[in-house]
């Protein structure tokens, strides 16, 4: 695989985690149930993290990472607020967006491993997207459960 297209395939995956991040960050501020607040905090200070790893293992293979997300990621927050409006800050409303969400990252990472990407590279996509799945697992016990 070319350089370029790494490039583009870790750089897909980086701006989906920037996406994440922020919109946990704006959930968290949306919705008013404790503890759908300390997962969704959580959830945003644990993408920084990822960000800031894959962004560093990228460098190191060569790549330059984006430094921010995309548009439809801010457009996706903002149908996030919309929808948090007309709904009245529904938790079930934001939860389903969140998790519609993390579907597409989970794909977004997918996708990367799919590629003839660098070993290191692939090892730590693999270990991430594990991560955001169980994140996904974790987000659907607490909406079960705070209902």
């Amino acid at each position: 695989m070319s350089k370029k297209n790494i490039e583009s395939s870790v750089n897909d995956v980086i701006e989906n985690l920037y996406d994440s991040c922020n919109g946990y960050k704006e959930c968290a501020d949306k919705i008013e149930e404790p503890y759908m607040q300390q997962l969704f905090q959580r959830l945003a200070n644990q993408r920084e993290r990822m960000i800031q790893e894959l962004k560093s293992r990228a460098e190191l293979a060569g790549v330059k990472p984006v430094e921010s997300g995309t548009i439809a990621g801010a457009a996706h927050r903002t149908f996030i607020d919309v929808k948090s409006l007309v709904t009245g800050g529904d938790p079930e409303a934001i939860i389903k967006e969140v998790k519609r969400g993390e579907h597409h990252t989970i794909e977004q990472y997918k996708e990367a491993l799919d590629e003839d990407i660098p070993a290191d590279l692939k090892a730590l996509l693999s270990q991430q997207m594990r991560t955001i799945e169980t994140n996904l697992a974790e987000i659907d016990v607490q909406a079960r459960t705070s209902h």
